[in-house]
């Protein structure tokens, strides 16, 4: 509303040391809410902080077993399960797809071998016609690749066995991980946040030392310390307001208002981030005249 713009602007007139006072304003603010926060929580019924201590203490273990180490490994796992579930086709198909290119046994030629015989012969032709030297460049790059895409898929065959131990395995890891999803997140990684968050929580409730005269006398100190800074941003605000009130006076006397009246009315509220003052410019601008707030 108006009286926050307006204290906007006075401290915005006011510069870097009236917004530096209001920024430590607003730091105490944050601090003192924060310990009210831990002192009304450490005030909740015994019985309601030993069950969520014995909740999240079960939570935690359960998790900890889980074994939780990588978010991506889940749909890793769910790769593997299809290599492993497929290997018989991947074993064939990866097979005929080295004999198409590197090496047939069926008498069909390779694309190995046909690229290797046009190789030959443009050589043969560059003799006669160098034109064609940047088509025999594109076919032996063509046979470079091809060959070693023969070489590697053939490398790729022979490593592939069938192995339904290590596929039973990672079904069950899968399953495992499945149930933990649907029970502590969407996904693996926010499990992972979950599991973080809780741990924190479990030691704040079990902090001994976190005791509830220690937050009282902590609340209080960051009450003390917010009245503090909440008290020099006043006097800064009441000097800076005098200040502008003689600064708009002046201003205004030229243009025919020499009885013009103008105040700033800083009246104390409840601390915020940005103090605990409520800002009022108020202006009586003919003789006689009440002053009225803006």
């Amino acid at each position: 509303g108006k009286p926050a713009l307006q204290r906007e602007w006075l401290d915005l007139y006011g510069g870097s040391n009236t917004i530096g006072l209001r920024e430590r304003v607003s730091q105490a603010y944050t601090r003192a809410r924060e310990v009210q926060n831990a002192l009304q929580k450490r005030r909740q019924d015994s019985q309601q902080r030993l069950q969520r201590i014995d909740l999240l203490q079960y939570q935690i273990k359960e998790l900890q077993n889980a074994n939780l180490t990588d978010a991506g490994e889940l749909d890793e796992l769910q790769q593997e399960q299809q290599r492993l579930s497929h290997v018989v086709e991947l074993q064939h198909q990866s097979y005929g797809i080295y004999q198409a290119l590197y090496q047939n046994d069926k008498g069909e030629v390779a694309a190995a071998d046909l690229l290797s015989r046009a190789e030959t012969v443009l050589r043969g032709l560059v003799e006669y016609d160098s034109q064609l030297q940047p088509i025999l460049a594109m076919v032996e790059d063509a046979l470079a690749q091809v060959t070693e895409a023969g070489q590697q898929i053939g490398r790729y065959g022979e490593q592939l066995e069938s192995d339904p131990e290590r596929l039973q395995e990672v079904e069950d890891r899968i399953a495992d991980l499945k149930q933990i999803c649907r029970k502590y997140g969407q996904t693996l990684a926010e499990v992972m946040d979950y599991y973080s968050a809780i741990e924190e929580e479990l030691v704040q409730l079990e902090d001994g030392e976190n005791s509830l005269e220690t937050l009282e006398k902590a609340y209080s100190e960051a009450q003390g310390e917010l009245k503090q800074a909440c008290d020099l941003l006043r006097g800064e605000r009441e000097k800076i307001a005098r200040g502008l009130e003689i600064h708009l006076i002046q201003e205004l006397k030229p243009l025919a208002m020499d009885s013009v009246r103008f105040q700033v009315e800083i009246t104390p509220t409840s601390p915020s981030p940005m103090g605990a003052d409520q800002i009022q410019f108020c202006l009586s601008p003919n003789p006689g005249e009440p002053i009225q707030p803006l």
